[in-house]
């Protein structure tokens, strides 16, 4: 489908490559979706952090100083959406479970044929 959105080509890790492909696959998605979904997602900090350097410069500051801050504050927001990530996985990982005991209980019991001569 055509879109008039700019484009960006990314390279990846091949490891990287591999999860993405996972979660896409399980979301029912494509990875370009998937990867412009996060982008969004990080864009307000993105857009602070441009902001932020550019000032940085206007003013003659040192930008590694500036960087610094900035990528400390997205760590943090990182880390909070890993942490919120890891509680939906806990949440589905957990059901997941339930829902295999449940089918295994009610699975007919196979007879066993060991130690048992023909």
């Amino acid at each position: 489908m055509p879109t008039a959105k700019p484009r960006v080509q990314v390279v990846l890790e091949p490891e990287t490559h591999r999860t993405l492909a996972r979660v896409a696959r399980y979301m029912n998605t494509s990875m370009s979706a998937l990867i412009g979904q996060l982008v969004e997602e990080a864009a307000p900090t993105l857009h602070q952090l441009a902001d932020t350097l550019e000032q940085a410069q206007g003013l003659g500051l040192k930008l590694p100083g500036a960087v610094q801050v900035k990528m400390a504050d997205l760590e943090r927001q990182a880390q909070a959406l890993e942490h919120g990530a890891r509680d939906v996985l806990d949440q589905v990982h957990d059901q997941a479970t339930e829902r295999r005991e449940e089918q295994e209980t009610k699975l007919p019991r196979q007879p066993s044929s060991q130690g048992k001569a023909l």
